[in-house]
């Protein structure tokens, strides 16, 4: 059952396209005006590196059945068990060099010296470190450590060491009991991030450049990419010792996910429209990437969606697309403000992407109920991408319903209706119609 659950992750997770580049690119060596940070690229505090964190008396110790105890093995979890531990050695392995070869045309051959691979698969306040010491590259070659999440320790190490936690957060921990503080976290790298010049952040941004030149596309979902890494945390929340924290953890992850993606994916997008290569816009990263690339052929499941019309650009808005859900208005208007753009000059989206980045900011997440209250036309619409997400949100709700085997049949049909086939990076074999129908009554079943 265990391997079942974990395996049953949407293909949206890790979905890829490999297509040939085009246009012109960016010089990866001279990055533009908004991509620099301008501050001290350390940022305020320094970071100090993992060694501390993996002491037997710290964070390095055996395993323990204690959850109370979880934190006496967090480093040892962490270094044994999640994928982030990879996030630099996939920097030197053949797809990646040949990736930043193709997406620099030939100027870039070794990713760990790129500002833009560093920037997400290295503590991010070290990207920008010029003329790296072999100190700081000591630093980079650890990757996604303890530091790309908590924040550079230079300045709390003494307050955390000394169990002092109110100081902690005031000297720069960033505190990921709380699931909304680690969904925005995780958003930074996993859905992109403008710079930051106060805390020492480059701008994180997977581009249709990159993804042209082999890099996997983003299409993050936060409970799903949660329940494939082994927490190395007690899932409570130490601020309140609040006693439900952890019930419903899937599918409260699944809500507040949605709700940190979509602000992730507004300020990003706003960062694209007002970049220093905002004449290039489109940036293509933005929209429906099968309205393009498919299959040439007269049958295909993009002719069964009324609203997706071959080759047409098409706003991959965050979340589920739905009239019921949360703040729809407000992503309507910047949907229907960025196809205005594409056809009419001198118009701008960036007053309601600012609009709904302040709405999003100032609400508060919601059920996932709340996002599935899908009408028949929205049901009919369904696209590859929505019907993952309707998926995700269905299997995030199933999982206090483990024990039920119809439930469980549920997610392993759904599965392989929305795997992509061996070999192809897109859904090929998707057929809305039957996928449709075995949504609704997944969503009927675990509500």
């Amino acid at each position: 059952m265990n391997l079942l659950v974990r395996f049953i992750v949407v293909a949206a997770a890790v979905a890829f396209i490999v297509i040939a580049g085009s246009g012109t690119h960016a010089d990866p060596a001279k990055p533009t005006d908004k991509s620099v940070v301008q501050s001290d690229p350390h940022g305020d505090a320094k970071a100090v590196g993992s060694a501390g964190c993996s002491g037997s008396n710290c964070h390095g110790g055996a395993p323990s059945d204690k959850p109370a105890d979880m934190w006496k093995s967090s480093y040892t979890a962490f270094m044994g068990h999640d994928k982030h531990t990879q996030a630099w050695d996939v920097l030197n392995n053949d797809r990646s060099k040949e990736i930043v070869k193709s997406w620099s045309h030939g100027t870039q051959k070794d990713a760990t010296h790129v500002w833009q691979c560093l920037a997400c698969h290295s503590n991010p306040t070290l990207a920008m470190a010029d003329n790296a010491t072999p100190a700081v590259r000591q630093l980079q070659s650890e990757g996604v450590s303890c530091e790309s999440c908590h924040g550079n320790a230079s300045k709390y190490l003494h307050a955390h060491t000394g169990w002092l936690q109110s100081g902690e957060s005031r000297l720069g921990m960033t505190g990921l009991n709380s699931i909304d503080t680690r969904a925005h976290t995780c958003a930074g790298c996993h859905v992109g991030a403008p710079a930051d010049p106060v805390l020492g952040l480059p701008l994180r941004d997977v581009t249709h450049d990159m993804i042209a030149a082999g890099h996997p596309r983003l299409n993050f979902e936060f409970a799903s990419y949660s329940r494939l890494m082994p927490p190395h945390w007690w899932e409570r929340d130490r601020r309140t010792n609040d006693a439900d924290h952890a019930k419903n953890v899937q599918e409260r992850s699944w809500s507040i996910g949605q709700h940190a993606s979509a602000i992730a994916h507004l300020r990003l997008l706003d960062s694209r429209l007002n970049s220093a290569s905002a004449e290039r816009w489109p940036e293509f990263a933005e929209f429906n990437c099968y309205a393009c690339h498919h299959d040439l052929q007269p049958a295909s499941w993009r002719r069964e969606l009324p609203k997706l019309t071959p080759g047409s650009l098409i706003w991959n808005r965050p979340g589920i697309r739905s009239a019921a859900g949360p703040l729809s208005a407000e992503l309507d208007a910047v949907e229907n403000a960025l196809a205005k753009s594409l056809t009419t000059k001198d118009s701008s989206p960036h007053k309601a992407v600012v609009k709904a980045v302040r709405q999003f900011a100032a609400g508060q997440s919601s059920p996932a109920a709340a996002f599935l209250n899908l009408t028949d036309a929205e049901w009919q619409n369904l696209d590859w991408d929505q019907a993952a997400r309707v998926y995700a949100a269905g299997v995030a709700m199933a999982q206090s319903k483990l024990n039920n085997p119809e439930v469980v049949a549920a997610i392993e049909s759904l599965h392989c209706k929305l795997k992509f086939t061996n070999g192809i990076d897109s859904p090929a074999k998707y057929t809305p119609a039957k996928t449709r129908d075995k949504l609704r009554e997944f969503i009927k079943m675990v509500r």
